[in-house]
């Protein structure tokens, strides 16, 4: 199941400092350089327990554990730091977040209590680059209209929470932070009107964009940024997957091309960039295949696609995928597949190898809402939910040793 079935690579035509004193003395000159060398080492150090292994573990190993929460848990969304710090946004009567930093246990948080209307309210987290949380989701308080909120965490239980919009029947949610600190998020409304909105100095500037997508059991488009440009993976109303691009932010023009023709292709869409690209995992609904395609941002503009596995199926709840590149390249694909009572696949390809495709969960209906991220050392980490008949949901949390 590791090789792709087909593969197909498309060429795309677009036309779319101050000069410093000498030291007094050669002792003090001595006790300088001591100090720098000091100093390179420690920096040295912090940069080699950002790319280590943690002790104890074991090279493609997998420990998995239930994250500690106070009831039921429905949708989720991980993000996780370059120290391998976990943080997760989750729906359970109100929208929570715990965390656990390396070596340490959960401390869970609450962010905002708000009614929604359905369990799975849609949520998105993201870091900036100090590895600060940003939340995106959508309730109301009791009485209210339905809103699109964003929420920044500025200290232990203490969340600044901004509205970005009166918006009720919020479908789906997706959020990226830029290096520049920039927000970027999307929302879609009862499937059909789709927002773009960007908070840049506090400020946030809203636009629809583009045309409906169908949200049917899950997600139906992804959102992603980089300092070029921002980028979304949208399944088309009338099917195919498609890539919308903006590079200018100070423009409202979105360039389209089209990654997958096929007409169950886009189902489910998640994206990461990296690798001077962008890299989209999603299902072809007819023949339950999970897809991976990446779009190189830069000359010569390639596109490649493949099927990563065939035979997946797909439930009336829970469906998706997620996505994460890491430094050398390698993709990650973590997948919901409701095959034999639902279970969570893993699938993992290296930079110029084939797709390795394995169970991660098969207790219960595992793997609901997967989501993915990497730390600097290219551990896997992974959050998802499990609906068990007599225990009802639990959100577990599942690492691989790299």
């Amino acid at each position: 199941m590791g090789g792709s079935a087909w593969r197909c690579v498309l060429l795309l035509v677009t036309g779319c400092g101050e000069s410093r004193p000498p030291a007094e003395s050669e002792a003090e000159s001595e006790a300088e350089a001591e100090s720098g060398s000091e100093a390179e080492s420690e920096s040295e150090s912090e940069a080699e327990s950002e790319s280590e292994p943690q002790p104890g573990c074991v090279p493609g190993a997998w420990t998995r554990e239930t994250i500690p929460t106070a009831g039921s848990v429905w949708s989720n969304a991980l993000a996780v730091t370059a120290s391998g710090d976990v943080n997760v946004a989750y729906w359970q009567n109100g929208f929570k977040y715990a965390l656990r930093e390396m070596g340490g246990d959960w401390v869970e948080e609450s962010i905002d209590v708000v009614k929604v209307p359905l369990e799975g309210s849609p949520l998105d987290i993201a870091l900036d680059a100090d590895g600060t949380p940003g939340v995106l989701y959508s309730g109301s308080d009791p009485g209210d209209a339905e809103e699109v909120r964003y929420a920044h965490r500025e200290a232990e239980n203490d969340w600044a929470i901004e509205t970005i919009a009166a918006l009720p029947f919020t479908d789906q949610v997706s959020l990226a932070i830029d290096g520049m600190g920039v927000v970027h998020a999307a929302y879609l409304r009862i499937s059909v009107e789709l927002y773009y909105a960007r908070r840049d100095g506090g400020v946030w500037t809203i636009e629809e964009v583009l045309g409906p997508c169908p949200a049917i059991s899950g997600p139906c488009f992804a959102l992603g940024a980089d300092a070029d440009g921002v980028y979304m993976a949208i399944r088309g109303f009338d099917g195919g997957l498609e890539l919308a691009s903006r590079w200018n932010l100070a423009d409202s023009f979105w360039g389209e091309n089209q990654l997958d023709p096929d007409d169950g292709a886009g189902w489910y869409p998640a994206l990461d960039v990296a690798t001077a690209g962008v890299h989209v995992s999603y299902f072809e609904h007819d023949s339950g295949a999970l897809r991976y395609a990446y779009q190189q941002m830069e000359e010569p503009w390639d596109l490649t696609i493949e099927n990563v596995i065939d035979g997946v199926a797909f439930a009336d709840y829970g469906n998706g995928s997620s996505i994460a590149v890491d430094a050398d390249g390698d993709v990650h694909i973590a997948y919901y597949d409701a095959t034999d009572g639902g279970k969570l696949g893993y699938a993992r390809r290296s930079a110029t190898g084939s797709f390795a495709v394995e169970t991660i969960d098969d207790e219960d209906d595992a793997g609901w809402f997967p989501s993915i991220d990497l730390d600097a050392t290219g551990a896997a980490h992974l959050t998802y939910v499990v609906f068990s008949e007599t225990d009802g949901t639990a959100l577990k949390y599942a690492r691989r040793c790299p």
